[in-house]
């Protein structure tokens, strides 16, 4: 893996109050990264105001929804960051050039009953446009770091996170976080799955894997994008 990657990682976890271990693995025949820490963070009631936090599906101005979309990251990734917003046909459209190779955009799970901004760099949009197009695996060849400061919602049934709400599934709410998109394992790291027992799991403070068990593997770091020191 790229040394800078590691860097990068390590200084992310280190500003933010984060003891970290680091320790290479082989899984789906690739060397990754297991991060294994504690993490710790001032503790604010996440659902207090919910409307403020995801909006409710609604129409909005161009301007609107270029500001929801940045919203997802720290300030210091969303004031160089592109915006994409989808056209008429659901095509994403860019409407914001950007120049430190992260992407934002408004509300990419149209399931979902409030608006989940997400804010993603050149890896992750590799890995959401496979994710999209149900490619067999993802094609980032290295991690991709996302953004989502407002936190998202999901219907989980039999220890799986499924597209949209089935009979029988568990509504989940995730409070904000940030991801890191690679196939992780979580025999070998040690992470537990976020849709075992999510309401145990699922929570400020601690981190899971989420699609454990399959190239999309990707773990997610339940701590505010907006609370980072960067």
């Amino acid at each position: 893996m790229d040394e800078a990657l590691l860097d990068s990682v390590e200084n992310l976890f280190e500003k933010n109050v984060i003891a970290v271990t680091i320790m290479t693995n082989t899984v789906f025949g690739a060397t990754v990264v297991a991060l294994a820490f504690t993490l710790t963070c001032e503790s604010t009631p996440l659902w207090a105001d919910e409307e403020a936090l995801r909006p409710l599906r609604k129409p909005m101005s161009r301007d609107q929804s270029i500001q929801l979309a940045l919203s997802a990251a720290p300030p210091t990734i969303a004031k160089n960051a592109a915006v994409m917003l989808p056209d008429e046909n659901g095509r994403l459209i860019a409407v914001r050039p950007g120049t430190n190779g992260f992407t934002c955009l408004p509300d990419p799970n149209p399931n979902a009953e409030r608006l989940e901004p997400i804010c993603m760099d050149e890896a992750m949009f590799e890995w959401f446009t496979s994710f999209k197009s149900h490619a067999a695996k993802p094609a980032n060849t290295v991690p991709g770091i996302a953004y989502i400061t407002k936190g998202a919602e999901g219907w989980v049934k039999s220890g799986q996170l499924l597209p949209k709400k089935e009979e029988g599934a568990t509504f989940v709410e995730f409070p904000p976080h940030w991801m890191i998109f690679w196939p992780f394992d979580s025999k070998v790291s040690g992470f537990p799955s976020c849709t075992i027992a999510p309401e145990k799991i699922v929570r400020p403070g601690n981190v899971c894997i989420l699609w454990a068990g399959t190239p999309y593997a990707s773990l997610i770091v339940f701590q505010n994008p907006a609370e980072l020191r960067m």
